[in-house]
């Protein structure tokens, strides 16, 4: 796997070649901490990067950074209803507190004795959200309790364009498409740079 060290000798980015894993391009704006990067599905989601950024930039800087959607701040609900259909939907639970509700989901976790559980969803034709588990599962997603993300699909003609639903950036994150180094499937970084200089920040939380 090809990637780039930054050395503090140089002060410059060094390419390096890993032995395995996989790594994902990505410029910030200076100016305002915009940043763009590559979604390696399904190894490198939108919720998993920021994730990783967010941990990178609390340890080397010692503070509690956050990372929030350029987009305005919306809930599961105001969002879902601007898509067409919802194809994946990944949930963490935890234990639940001593004053939330026996819902089937908290009663899962709790018989089960479980520190944790991952759902991961995934349906081409649409999930359907609106049953009574979906419906406890995204309540506890609406305060705050469950963590959750959901990529749905908005047709436009005959394009079809993604969008991701973060439960931690507390709205959505579009996903558009850029030109790729036809050999090695990795975005340019002229390509990145064009796609963040573009880019406007909406109300972030």
């Amino acid at each position: 796997m090809g990637t780039d060290h930054w050395d503090d000798g140089q002060l410059d980015f060094i390419p390096e070649t890993l032995a395995a894993g996989v790594a994902s391009p990505f410029v910030i704006r200076l100016s305002d901490f915009a940043a763009v990067f590559q979604v390696r599905s399904p190894v490198i989601r939108v919720a998993s990067f920021t994730g990783a950024l967010r941990a990178i930039l609390r340890e080397q800087m010692d503070e509690q950074w956050e990372i929030a959607s350029p987009a305005k701040e919306e809930s599961f609900e105001e969002w879902r209803k601007t898509v067409d259909k919802i194809i994946r939907l990944s949930v963490r639970l935890t234990p639940p507190s001593s004053g939330e509700g026996g819902s089937e989901t908290n009663q899962l976790i709790i018989d089960m004795h479980l520190d944790s559980a991952s759902l991961e969803l995934k349906s081409e034709s649409g999930i359907e959200t609106n049953g009574s588990i979906a419906q406890q599962i995204l309540d506890h997603v609406d305060r705050g309790h469950v963590q959750a993300s959901a990529t749905g699909v908005r047709e436009n003609g005959e394009v079809s364009v993604e969008t991701v639903w973060d439960s931690q950036l507390h709205g959505e994150s579009p996903i558009t498409t850029i030109a790729v180094d036809q050999k090695t499937g990795e975005a340019t970084f002229d390509s990145l740079f064009e796609e963040v200089e573009t880019m406007e920040l909406g109300e972030t939380f």
